[in-house]
């Protein structure tokens, strides 16, 4: 039975309206007569032994907090076996009110809620011992018309050690926003806070609660990165979201102070806490880790408390969409035609010269894409290079990367594009994605020069690849400039016995040598065109460097190389090979040389290596990163299953979410993502 209006408890209080009610009891809005204001009563109609002792736990903790971020304990009473727990009334909506009804939150004033909810947690877990509230959630927060903001609904927070197991008395978990720990017999603490909060902020940003924190650690869901829910983000939101939501509580921050300093300065740098590296999720199935069981065993619980019947197969054996298996279709039957995407885009420039086509005549190339669930990256076909063709020949092959129903990252419809019986290497796009330069042997007949620059043109299907270089020595490593006016490569063995860097035009005209002196290689632009960056070899090391055209015509030859980084020596990002730049050049991913160990990391180009990102802690050889075109994935090679084969690996551009794209017995490497035409 619920109270009516006007009822008058304790001769105080006059009940005006009925706020909301569960299953434990209710809250009300009433007139406090002796102090002349509004107030919320809150009702517990559950006697039990546990609901009475949580009750009276609440009303406690309140009643020694005082932060403007949290309601304030007036009164607490007993009438007729009923307890009432009277708290300061908060004007205003709950946030989940708000999403309910399709409204968006601007970004300055969701980060306004994030610096007033982050200091009220931190007060609340500041208290000794720490009290941590375990339900934070939209609907658990109240905002007025002044953007104020009050995290309310204590009813299953907890006091004491940060190492306490959760009582009984105490469970309580909303899907999206409670961490996995949360929901079994698992420890929980102020890090178990940190996870709700930051998903409700993922949520107000996004539109979107993040997928369920259970079915991630069983490898039933994926966070979906928050750049592809919402453009236009901060490059700093996506790593200061994975890491605050990381399914392994010491891959958190170190606080939830620590979490929103980060969310809200760009340039402030989180303090290490366990791992440095942001945590990865595998999609591979492996044995459940033993802090996930007692996960496990609360879901079970439940379960059984609800419906009396489980059925224990389902929970544990993985449906035939396993997301952790990127299903790739490996049937070789069209080994002798290729049929590679039809891709729309400028015409092509012809060749002014003769030219002498590789011997093995290329196949006709037809494009079909494949319709996928949710397309990713923001480009079109990854290419790589593989050895799986029965001639085991490394060869250029295509695949579409997505991500299916399941929310996995998968692959398929692999596609050979070249057949001649040379190895290729070093592909790399066009900026409207029509055309792909790659590394291959010369044809013999022009005198065994070495290996060569050779372009496909995808737009011409009937046109066989051909030789952009014809000049003496091994060319490698070639790329378009960013708006497609010059190609950038290296030539070892024509003028020396080091690599020297050459521009030339996009059909292989006024080819000029830019370097003379030192041995560098592996060239890139910034998206501006006014530096290129490259890897030098000084004193058998090999570090980042860059060309700058300062005042003279670009590409003028000759300008002088410099460090990337004069912070040291050789600069703080160590030994480099295999860099890549974002599109926007924000961001540098590349493979680090440490010993004979190869890591990925990346770092943000406006701090010149002073902070860097460790993407692959997980594996001891990872190479050839490469970024998609919208910035968010990177494709790299790793070793498969077995150790022994290479395969395409994907991840986010904080490292989570690693898959495997190839899982094929072959040696599948260098991927690179294809732009896709810009119209406008």
């Amino acid at each position: 039975m619920f109270l009516q209006p006007e009822t008058i408890l304790k001769n105080r209080y006059r009940i005006i309206r009925l706020l909301g009610r569960g299953g434990m009891g209710a809250v009300y809005l009433a007139y406090d007569q002796n102090l002349d204001i509004q107030v919320a009563i809150k009702s517990n109609r559950d006697h039990s032994e546990e609901s009475t002792t949580q009750f009276l736990q609440e009303a406690r903790m309140l009643a020694a907090l005082h932060h403007p971020n949290l309601p304030r304990v007036i009164d607490h009473f007993i009438l007729q076996t009923n307890e009432y727990l009277v708290m300061d009334f908060v004007k205003g909506q709950d946030l989940q009110d708000i999403l309910d009804r399709g409204e968006t939150f601007p970004l300055d004033v969701v980060l306004s809620y994030a610096r007033q909810l982050g200091k009220a947690v931190q007060f609340l877990h500041a208290q000794n011992p720490p009290i941590i509230h375990r339900d934070i959630k939209p609907a658990n927060i109240k905002v007025d018309d002044k953007g104020h903001c009050v995290l309310v609904d204590f009813g299953i927070a907890k006091s004491g050690s940060t190492a306490q197991a959760t009582s009984a008395g105490a469970k309580g978990y909303t899907p999206g926003y409670a961490p996995p720990e949360q929901y079994g017999n698992a420890r929980t603490g102020p890090f178990s806070d940190q996870y709700s909060l930051a998903a409700t902020l993922f949520h107000l940003i996004t539109g979107q609660r993040p997928a369920d924190s259970v079915q991630r650690a069983l490898g039933k869901a994926i966070l979906t990165p928050m750049n592809l829910l919402k453009s236009g983000l901060p490059p700093h939101f996506a790593p200061a979201f994975e890491r605050a939501l990381s399914i392994k509580p010491d891959q958190r921050f170190v606080s939830v102070e620590d979490f929103i300093r980060t969310l809200v300065d760009p340039a402030y740098t989180p303090i290490a806490s366990g791992p440095s590296m942001y945590s990865t999720v595998s999609l591979v199935k492996k044995p459940t880790p033993k802090w996930l069981m007692p996960v496990i065993g609360g879901i079970l619980a439940i379960s059984i408390i609800g419906s009396g019947v489980i059925f224990l197969p389902k929970l544990f054996t993985p449906s035939n969409n396993n997301p952790s298996v990127a299903a790739v279709n490996t049937d070789q039957n069209n080994s002798n035609t290729s049929n590679a995407a039809e891709i729309s885009s400028t015409a092509s420039l012809e060749p002014t010269s003769t030219e002498t086509a590789q011997p093995t005549p290329s196949p006709t190339i037809t494009l079909t894409p494949t319709p996928a669930f949710e397309s990713i990256g923001g480009g079109g076909k990854v290419a790589f290079i593989s050895d799986r063709s029965p001639d085991g020949v490394d060869q250029i092959w295509t695949m579409n990367v997505f991500m299916n129903a399941d929310g996995a990252l998968t692959a398929d419809d692999p596609r050979q594009l070249t057949f001649d019986e040379y190895d290729k290497s070093d592909i790399a796009w066009s900026p409207d994605g029509s055309k792909m330069l790659y590394t291959a042997e010369g044809n013999p007949a022009d005198g065994h020069l070495g290996k060569e620059i050779w372009v496909l043109n995808l737009n011409k299907p009937d046109m066989p690849a051909r030789n952009l270089t014809y000049q003496k020595g091994d060319d490698t490593g070639a790329v378009y400039s960013p708006d497609g006016e010059y190609i950038a490569f290296a030539n070892f063995g024509r003028y020396s016995e080091v690599h020297q860097i050459y521009f030339m035009e996009p059909d292989g005209r006024n080819m000029q040598r830019i370097v003379s002196e030192y041995d560098e290689y592996s060239p890139f632009w910034t998206p501006n065109m006014d530096a290129l960056l490259n890897v030098i070899n000084a004193r058998s090391h090999q570090y980042l460097y860059k060309h700058i055209w300062e005042g003279d015509i670009f590409p003028t030859p000759y300008p002088t190389p410099r460090p990337f980084d004069r912070t040291t020596t050789f600069g703080q990002l160590g030994e480099v090979t295999d860099p890549d730049l974002s599109a926007d050049g924000t961001y540098l991913v590349y493979s680090r040389i440490e010993g004979r160990l190869y890591h990925i990391y990346s770092m943000e180009m406006r701090f010149s290596g002073a902070k860097k990102t460790l993407l692959t802690a997980d594996n001891n050889y990872s190479r050839w990163p490469e970024w998609s075109p919208d910035g968010n994935w990177i494709v790299y090679t790793a070793y498969g299953e077995n150790g022994s084969q290479e395969d395409v690996f994907i991840m986010t551009s904080t490292g989570l979410l690693k898959t495997n794209l190839t899982m094929h017995e072959a040696n599948d490497r260098q991927a690179a993502w294809q732009q896709i035409a810009n119209d406008n």
